[in-house]
């Protein structure tokens, strides 16, 4: 024991000297730094904590602030009951997107501008009145069920800051939300459409940014309530066409190469027959660009019946984010907004399935896809996606070969400038396409239109519900291709 107990003094002994040692020597020089050092240090990372614990909650917002902020609100309480002598001049945007302000909670909010700088939403809680452009990209209605594709709610968590990482929940200022719209545009498309009576939709985009520049449903004159037309579906009716070129290149078939004729009705090999509008007799030996310049039924349906693989076809939609037979989740954003996805049925009957490719039957558009799917072609195959706001993150997506979106753009824009070109659809049109949606066996009829300016790098389509009531007789003194001047010559006025 007396050895042990020796050997840990001279252990304890050894060590002292050499902490003696150290202390007196370079190490006391350097300790200032080391500690300087190491401070920083935690700073460092404490700040870092911080911040990654506030990007969390604020990339999560949109979900955690319903639950976190509206878990004790009333939306039933009235307004007076808050009167408590506090100024709270955004208390009517607040409860527009479910918040309760009481006296205990600080709140900031930030103001919702287009790209040419009009104000959609305000600071004071102002909301666009029932005859704005804006109207129904805005407004909160309790009893409206699609209440939550409300820009407000959608991109509250940057309007409304209720959160910062040192001071608590409750805290923090509020951004602004930089659209992209552009009033001007929202404006000019508007005002037109409720001058002639149009009941109806456009949506106008910048393939190359993705800027969503125009985003108009007038619901005139039947509902003003109704929510945005453009966040829904419709049939697309034979706009569809240019994209089921699309389908037929991508199975390596040479469209440019059929030839069909056309004696105004096709009979199916199930005995099914497949007419064109009005039973007209298009002619002989027509080519694709012949077919996609007056719209002939007859060529389509000819093509897809020799030369579409049906299951390579549903493939294909569902990469484009179509719904088939009920499968699949589809595209459902235009950027934080929530909307419709397209959807298609295929599979039951030949017919139907023809009938569907022809853009009526079971096919149901989104008007969103449909100006991304038929700018895609005219852009090499791609196009960055819509996006409704300056701050989001561009992404581009590939929706065709760049060698098949070429040879049905060279296709378009032939049987454009054989077909449309002086006909009221002039420049800066590079491309349109017509459609009429047989709504029902009452003779309504709504005229769609898509169309793509490589001049203004500007894509749009258009749906007029109205255009043809009462057991066929036009009601309306214009068309989509109307609107689509409106259209352009706004977006031209804000370069």
């Amino acid at each position: 024991m007396k050895q042990w107990s020796k050997l840990g003094k001279n252990g304890l002994r050894g060590l002292d000297d050499s902490l003696q040692r150290r202390i007196s020597g370079s190490f006391i020089d350097h300790l200032p730094r080391i500690l300087a050092a190491v401070t920083a240090l935690m700073v460092l990372m404490g700040t870092l904590r911080i911040y990654a614990g506030g990007a969390r909650f604020l990339g999560t917002a949109s979900r955690r602030e319903l639950v976190l902020l509206t878990q004790t609100a009333d939306p039933t309480r009235p307004s007076e009951a808050r009167n408590d002598g506090i100024s709270r001049p955004a208390d009517a945007l607040g409860n527009a997107m479910g918040y309760e302000l009481t006296a205990s909670e600080r709140y900031s909010f930030g103001h919702m501008v287009t790209a040419d700088g009009a104000v959609v939403c305000a600071l004071d809680g102002s909301a666009p009145e029932k005859d704005s452009p804006f109207y129904n990209l805005v407004k909160a209605d309790e009893t409206d069920g699609n209440r939550l594709r409300m820009l407000p709610e959608c991109y509250g968590d940057t309007l409304v800051r209720a959160y910062n990482p040192l001071t608590g929940i409750h805290a923090g200022k509020g951004s602004n939300v930089a659209l992209t719209l552009s009033e001007g545009v929202q404006t000019a498309v508007y005002d037109y459409m409720g001058k002639h009576g149009m009941d109806g939709t456009c949506v106008a985009f910048r393939p190359k940014t993705g800027e969503v520049l125009c985003l108009v449903s007038n619901n005139a004159p039947r509902d003003l309530y109704r929510i945005n037309e453009n966040l829904g579906t419709a049939r697309p009716a034979s706009t569809f066409k240019v994209l089921l070129c699309a389908l037929l290149e991508e199975q390596g078939v040479d469209t440019a190469a059929l030839r069909y004729d056309c004696d105004g009705a096709y009979t199916l090999r199930d005995g099914t027959v497949v007419r064109c509008a009005g039973r007209t007799a298009h002619g002989a030996k027509l080519s694709a660009e012949d077919a996609l310049g007056v719209s002939c039924n007859c060529f389509f349906a000819q093509a897809m019946e020799e030369h579409l693989d049906w299951e390579q076809a549903q493939a294909l939609l569902r990469q484009m984010g179509v719904v088939v037979n009920g499968e699949g989740e589809g595209e459902h954003h235009l950027g934080r907004l929530e909307r419709d996805a397209s959807r298609v049925t295929l599979g039951e009957d030949r017919f139907s399935d023809v009938w569907s490719l022809l853009g009526e039957g079971k096919n149901s558009a989104s008007p969103v896809d449909m100006v991304q799917w038929c700018a895609a072609i005219a852009n090499g195959g791609s196009v960055t996606l819509p996006r409704l706001t300056e701050n989001e993150p561009r992404e581009e997506r590939r929706f065709f070969s760049a060698e098949a979106a070429e040879r049905v753009y060279e296709q378009w824009k032939a049987a454009y400038a054989h077909n449309y070109s002086g006909k009221g659809y002039d420049k800066p049109i590079t491309v349109a396409k017509t459609g009429t949606d047989q709504a029902d066996s009452k003779g309504n009829e709504a005229y769609t239109l898509v169309g793509c300016s490589e001049e203004l790098d500007t894509a749009f389509f258009i749906r007029i519900n109205n255009a043809v009531t009462k057991n066929g007789q036009k009601t309306l003194n214009k068309r989509p291709a109307d609107v689509a001047k409106v259209l352009l010559k706004a977006v031209q006025a804000q370069q």
